[in-house]
């Protein structure tokens, strides 16, 4: 609708079926819902891309299933939230909440996991992603019907080794050891340390020099006093070779 007049614009995308959610980013409309066709009508299944101007479906198709229904929808940093009564969604295992690239509709890593039910709404905003319904718990942790999850990848296992000038941790969330692997394309002094969300230096990992290539560093949780931290988010940072490397880390109990 326009806004100064409240009269309806050229938009008109068309829907065979029930729309549940709408999100605007990237100079798109995400819409979720029942639908089988959208965007005059090309084959779209419970989620779709739309452009701005007439809601004509873009070429961003990521599920190509039918049946499922999509109850919520959210934006967060590249990435687009979806939640709907699916058990798998794109070839992999989904509990009914999926997070996709914003861009290309490929299934990424972040995976909480809601058990014994259903999540309904979504909100995304500033790092974190609030879910709201009737489920059990999130991340084989308690949470009834309402939890917050950072936008960290949750649930993840190994992760392959890092390209050059990267790196990655794994497993993220964790609750014992996480693993930080990341590759320099240069020799020189390495200094590795994980930080508070303050900035606040918790426990340096490393000193030393290095050689350039795959690099590995295992943080047990602990800070420099051996106490165990908080539960949390924290960030692991990695500066050698002139490169300077971060990454989240969640801390689970």
């Amino acid at each position: 609708m326009d806004l100064k007049t409240g009269g309806a614009t050229a938009w008109n995308p068309t829907s065979n079926g029930v729309c549940t959610a709408l999100a605007v980013g990237w100079g798109n409309t995400y819409v979720a819902g029942t639908f089988s066709g959208i965007g005059f009508l090309s084959p779209r299944y419970g989620i779709a891309q739309l452009d701005t101007k007439f809601g004509a479906a873009t070429s961003w198709n990521p599920n190509t299933t039918v049946g499922f229904s999509m109850f919520a929808l959210g934006l967060g940093y590249g990435t687009a939230y979806l939640s709907g009564n699916f058990t798998t969604f794109a070839g992999q295992s989904r509990n009914g909440l999926v997070a996709l690239d914003a861009f290309s509709g490929a299934v990424t890593n972040w995976n909480p996991d809601p058990e014994y039910g259903y999540v309904k709404c979504i909100l995304a905003t500033h790092g974190t992603i609030f879910l709201g319904g009737y489920f059990q718990s999130v991340l084989l942790a308690p949470h009834a019907n309402l939890a917050g999850i950072y936008e960290s990848p949750a649930g993840v296992g190994d992760l392959p080794g890092a390209a050059p000038g990267t790196m990655t941790v794994a497993p993220n969330p964790f609750r014992g050891d996480v693993t930080l692997r990341f590759a320099l394309a240069r020799p020189g002094p390495l200094h590795a340390a994980i930080y508070d969300p303050a900035g606040r230096l918790v426990r340096s990992l490393d000193d030393r020099l290095v050689t350039a290539g795959p690099h590995e560093l295992r943080w047990d949780g602990r800070d420099a006093a051996g106490r165990a931290v908080r539960a949390g988010l924290y960030f692991a940072r990695v500066d050698a070779g002139g490169e300077h490397l971060s990454a989240r880390v969640l801390r689970m109990r």
